[in-house]
């Protein structure tokens, strides 16, 4: 994800619990900045990487941790927490 919206995120969602990646956690998040100018090509640049587990997950959306919390009801919290104003306009 980009390095913006991993900020809208720490600022909206729960996260403290999130830590420096471990190779046994479930879930990976990287962060990229977008670096150069109009004259040079841009280029992407690993900002950050972190991971959690399914509970760590359930904690950052305000979900009850279940043992079947369903993948779905993951992107709907996600979906619902994301504004129009983050998103990256299609040019």
């Amino acid at each position: 994800m980009q390095d913006v919206l991993l900020d809208y995120l720490r600022r909206n969602v729960q996260l403290e619990h999130v830590a420096q990646s471990k190779i046994g956690d479930p879930v990976h998040i990287h962060s990229y900045s977008i670096q150069g100018n109009e004259a040079d090509s841009p280029r992407l640049h690993l900002a950050e990487r972190f991971s959690t587990d399914s509970e760590g997950v359930a904690t950052s959306l305000g979900l009850q941790m279940d043992a079947n919390v369903e993948l779905r009801n993951i992107f709907e919290q996600l979906e619902a927490m994301i504004s129009d104003d983050i998103l990256l306009p299609v040019v």
